[in-house]
């Protein structure tokens, strides 16, 4: 198994791409292979933050972009537990634009965010259809 905890950084940067193929993590292209280190011990890794390794189980820490107006799960996120090889999911780098201009394509009408932080702040904020001034 694998441990993901991500520390959660605001800046403009974009969110890393990330996969796993055990026992070989893949960050933006770049394939580390988490077996080379040995069984039992901690390392600091300038992408991987301190990676742990006990047995075939591994621990490490991902730097995490995101938005100015990122969900709370972003900016507080829980460690993501990976079980099966495939892409991982990040949190979301910032609130969904859809959320935002709701209404201005006629199709979506930002349902699919229910639930996220900020969704009760625009609820008593308006329409959300004004465009600044």
């Amino acid at each position: 198994m694998l441990t993901i905890n991500l520390s959660p950084v605001r800046s403009d940067e974009p969110q890393p791409k990330v996969s796993y193929a055990a026992p070989v993590l893949t960050v933006d292209g770049i394939d580390y292979d988490l077996s080379e280190l040995p069984d039992g011990a901690t390392a600091e890794h300038p992408v991987l933050g301190q990676v742990s390794r006990t047995g075939s189980d591994y621990e490490l820490t991902l730097r995490l972009p995101h938005g100015p107006r990122a969900p709370e799960i972003t900016r507080f996120p829980v460690p993501i537990e990976v079980n099966v090889d495939g892409p991982i999911e990040l949190p979301p780098y910032d609130e969904v634009e859809d959320e935002l201009d709701s209404g201005s394509n006629g199709e979506n009408t930002g349902t699919e965010t229910a639930g996220t932080a900020g969704g009760t702040e625009e609820s008593s904020g308006g329409s959300g259809t004004e465009t600044p001034g």
